[in-house]
């Protein structure tokens, strides 16, 4: 009888969550929340809804959940007018998300991170991301690694010049 209620209780709760197969991964359900809580700016809803959203990433070890997640903790801060915490959390999420990709040797994964650390100025990391990509790009099965990189580097420097020039600007 235990065995049948934990069941239907973790089929609930997996339901409740969403999950892959219906197009919604569990942290992304998550993720929504967090902006439904942002939208009325309820920062503890908002807060506690995040931390489910990292737990779900954490618990499926993906690099784009990790991602989503750390851009969510920036929109936190954003509204929360403390973006330096945020972002210090969002760099720590983007850093594990890197290494991630980089051990799965995943250049979309290498490339996403490179674009979050682009976004926060962090040119030294997006340097160091270009270079894991490179060596990524040689070792792309189809050959058209090289062929992503030209435009994924225009794409990472128009990025770090909006965070440069919105730094200046603060």
């Amino acid at each position: 009888m235990m065995l049948v209620s934990v069941t239907a209780e973790h089929g609930a709760k997996r339901h409740a969550l969403g999950s892959e197969a219906d197009g919604e991964a569990p942290w992304q359900v998550h993720i929504r929340a967090v902006d439904n809580a942002l939208a009325k700016k309820n920062l503890s809803l908002a807060t506690r809804a995040w931390q489910n959203a990292y737990d779900a990433a954490l618990e499926r070890h993906r690099w784009d959940a990790l991602v989503e997640v750390g851009d969510a903790s920036l929109r936190i801060g954003e509204v929360g007018g403390l973006p330096k915490p945020s972002e210090a959390r969002a760099r720590w999420i983007y850093l594990a998300a890197l290494v991630l990709a980089r051990k799965h040797r995943l250049l979309d994964g290498v490339l996403r991170a490179a674009e979050a650390f682009a976004a926060l100025g962090d040119r030294e990391v997006v340097n160091q991301c270009i270079c894991f990509a490179e060596g990524l790009a040689g070792r792309a099965s189809n050959g058209k690694g090289h062929d992503r990189l030209q435009p994924a580097k225009a794409r990472l420097a128009a990025l770090l010049v909006v965070a440069e020039s919105k730094r200046l600007t603060a």
